[in-house]
């Protein structure tokens, strides 16, 4: 749960508290303070996930109307330094609800009148609090006469693709793997990656092992990877089999991630764009 307070002065403050089953308190007595500011009009709404984060909306007024949101660990403690900000606008913001995207992010949306009329947006920030970071994978088509061995995947580049100083600096492919083929390479030596790992020196042989909207594990190899440029638009041939092709079945779903850059911090993973 969450509510705000103002204080002497003028300033507004974010408050959350966890509760069990019980109501007893889980977080600390009476309160954790979440965000400070002169700026915040009110808090919108929360949503929590199955590990424990909490993400907080607010509204704020300064320098302009904008929605923030406020990304908190399961023991209470808000993820980062600041509120993210999901979006800014001229005008108040109306019904906001939020929901989380399943992977350590969230989803929201609004209705605004920035254009004069009343319309409806929506916006997804990720686990890491990046807006958008997926490229978007607009066309994926056979290679010919090759078996099935490749298709040619192109599509647009990640917003975070802005060289010199890109937040995403590379592409990695994935194809699907079957269960019982990810459980056989596993135990003959590939290594497996949960949500958030790194892909090691050298790539392959490396399963990336995510949980899919219904609870059930869900298995990607990792096939290669494209350095990242800014061009608007990217190609590139992804092994749907692993080799040789006519000892491996072939996959029905392949997938690209950018490769994010924090700092010196390993690179991470956005969310899968598949197709």
């Amino acid at each position: 749960m969450t509510w705000g307070e103002y204080v002497a002065g003028g300033t507004y403050r974010v408050w959350g508290q966890k509760l069990d089953g019980s109501g007893a308190e889980q977080w600390t007595a009476g309160g954790r303070l979440l965000h400070t500011a002169a700026e915040v009009r009110s808090v919108v709404c929360a949503t929590s996930d199955a590990s424990g984060r909490t993400w907080v909306l607010i509204d704020s007024n300064a320098p302009t109307d904008q929605l923030l949101a406020i990304p908190v660990g399961a023991d209470g403690t808000p993820a980062t330094g600041a509120p993210i900000t999901v979006c800014r606008s001229e005008g108040n913001f109306l019904y906001s609800p939020m929901v989380t995207d399943g992977a350590g992010g969230m989803i929201a949306a609004w209705l605004d009148e920035r254009h004069g009329l009343t319309t409806p947006y929506a916006q997804r920030v990720d686990r890491w609090g990046q807006l958008g970071a997926q490229p978007n994978l607009t066309q994926v088509i056979d290679a010919p006469d090759d078996q099935g061995g490749y298709v040619h995947a192109t599509w647009t580049k990640s917003p975070l693709d802005t060289p010199p100083s890109a937040g995403v600096n590379k592409y990695r492919f994935w194809r699907e793997v079957p269960t019982l083929a990810a459980q056989a390479r596993a135990l003959r030596g590939a290594r497996v990656l949960r949500e958030g790992d790194d892909v090691p020196e050298g790539g392959a042989p490396v399963l990336l092992q995510l949980t899919s909207a219904n609870g059930v594990p869900e298995y990607w190899e990792y096939v290669g990877e494209m350095l990242a440029d800014g061009r608007a638009t990217y190609t590139a041939s992804i092994a749907t089999a692993s080799m040789p092709v006519m000892n491996s079945p072939i996959a029905k779903t392949i997938g690209l991630r950018p490769a994010m850059k924090d700092g010196c911090a390993p690179l991470r993973t956005s969310a899968l764009c598949s197709a």
